[in-house]
């Protein structure tokens, strides 16, 4: 009887151990599909900032070649035709830089709106000058007038600079996200 018992005891023992174990495997990995769903969805939010920030930049970079290829013109005041199609090329880029904006006021940070406000403050106050000029046409303030551009122009370039560190800092994750990130990549290869 005694060893019938020391059996029973035995036995009741490792199932006690066993479904402990197997409890604590399941706890362990369902708390790392939580962390790692976790982790994937703030990378997905870090990864979506980026690509709208991105895409701002790079329809300002386009905006700003229309703008340059515009002013060339406005400086050696081309034929009529000619300006009139550079402008209705500049003014396409304006609208889709400007399709990008709420995008990316939305994607955030909000520590990025007041520099995406002042890029595009400068901006228009770039374009609004070589409206003006085009409006100007061949005239006495035509040195005048391409000066004021050209310090509108460093001005926007000034502007997007500090865009892009800011735009660098704030889409970077915290120190403590990309350990957890880095930390969990490792353990799932």
């Amino acid at each position: 009887m005694a060893f019938e018992l020391a059996t029973a005891l035995f036995g009741l023992g490792g199932t006690i151990v066993g479904g402990g174990i197997t409890f604590a495997a399941n706890w362990l990995t369902a708390r790392n599909q939580r962390v790692l769903a976790d982790n994937t969805r703030i990378q997905a939010v870090y990864d979506r900032r980026v690509e709208t920030h991105r895409d701002l930049l790079v329809r300002t970079d386009q905006f700003m070649e229309s703008a340059r290829v515009f002013r060339a013109i406005l400086i050696d005041m081309g034929e009529s035709e000619s300006i009139t199609r550079l402008h209705a090329a500049h003014l396409e880029k304006w609208t889709a830089l400007f399709d990008v904006k709420a995008p990316a006021t939305m994607a955030g940070p909000p520590s990025l709106d007041a520099y995406i406000a002042s890029l595009f403050e400068a901006l228009e106050g770039y374009s609004a000058q070589l409206e003006f000029w085009r409006d100007q046409g061949q005239t006495r303030n035509a040195n005048a007038i391409d000066e004021e551009a050209g310090r509108r122009m460093t001005v926007v370039h000034r502007v997007y600079a500090e865009y892009v560190d800011a735009v660098r800092t704030a889409t970077t994750p915290p120190e403590r996200t990309r350990r957890q990130l880095l930390r969990h990549s490792s353990r799932t290869r």
